[in-house]
């Protein structure tokens, strides 16, 4: 079940799945239903866009946390980037945004990975054994990171995992080489960041509050180059402020491990170690799966340590 702090993580988001489906002509996206489900199309079948973008990266974090377009850390660079502040951080990153799930259907071949509150309602994956999250829900959202839509027997089949019924699952889908998907990759760069400190056997539940910055990726070159792209812009572009409790000593030492420079392939082009026309649920190492920069803050003692570009 949830944690007393963030109950209803599947009910948050699907508040902004409503406000979606009402204003699907401005966003671009179209609405659709499968086996009376609620699915979203977000750049598959329609254009999409960067607010589509905003609002899916907010409902994959259970609406716990604000995702916002601003000006270009690098001013010689005229895209715009995308910026996250997040309350509740292991709730909205790690339970909620990771997109730890795998999600297949053996019959035809399709796979991907899911991410948002409706893996807590699942709550199969090794994370929630370690934090204790699961969710009781009489509904259950997420988004899905495709190229095409999901049939009626997956999707009737993520009821039956997340325990609801069919026309109580709303699944917001996304195309990694659009708008929407590019910002739903950016919005990850805190996430990454948890996710490494994770890795680093360090206790994310120190981190109360988070704050993230990272550039968009181009999109429209396919697959494989879209996603590259965006993991570029995080792995060497990105910045993380993380605000956090407890000794000094563990956050000096944790916050030099964490940039995406200590991973042995540092400088590789995500590009070329991803394979995502073989296997669309490839990741990279993930060591290098991480910003370009780190900040924690110790809102205990006052003390900052940065991590070294």
């Amino acid at each position: 079940m949830t944690t007393k702090e963030v109950p209803g993580l599947n009910d948050r988001a699907l508040i902004l799945v409503d406000e979606m489906q009402r204003c699907s002509a401005e966003l671009g996206i179209k609405r659709g239903s499968v086996v009376g489900s609620r699915v979203i199309d977000a750049g598959i079948d329609s254009r999409g866009g960067l607010r589509a973008g905003l609002m899916t990266a907010q409902i994959a974090m259970a609406n716990l946390g604000t995702v916002s377009l601003v000006p270009n850390p690098d001013p010689s660079q005229m895209s715009p980037a995308v910026a996250v502040n997040i309350n509740h951080p292991v709730a909205a990153c790690v339970v909620c945004q990771h997109d730890g799930w795998v999600i297949q259907e053996e019959e035809t071949g399709y796979k991907t990975r899911g991410s948002g509150p409706f893996r807590a309602a699942y709550g199969r994956e090794e994370l929630y054994e370690i934090f204790g999250f699961r969710e009781r829900t009489g509904c259950a959202v997420g988004v899905v990171e495709t190229q095409s839509m999901p049939s009626g027997a997956l999707v009737h089949d993520l009821s039956i995992k997340c325990g609801v019924q069919q026309h109580h699952v709303a699944l917001i889908c996304v195309n990694p080489d659009s708008l929407a998907g590019s910002v739903l990759t950016a919005s990850r760069s805190v996430q990454w960041t948890l996710m490494k400190l994770h890795m680093l056997n360090f206790n994310i539940k120190r981190i109360v509050s988070g704050y993230g910055i990272c550039p968009l990726g181009a999109v429209g070159g396919g697959l494989n180059r879209a996603v590259g792209q965006a993991y570029d812009q995080l792995i060497y572009h990105s910045k993380v402020t993380l605000y956090a409790v407890g000794d000094d000593e563990t956050l000096a030492s944790v916050v030099t491990q964490l940039p995406s420079n200590t991973s042995s392939l540092y400088g590789q082009r995500a590009e070329t170690l991803l394979r995502l026309d073989q296997d669309p649920t490839c990741q990279i190492d993930a060591g290098l799966m991480a910003p370009a920069s780190v900040c924690i803050q110790n809102i205990e003692t006052g003390v900052c340590h940065q991590s070294d570009m």
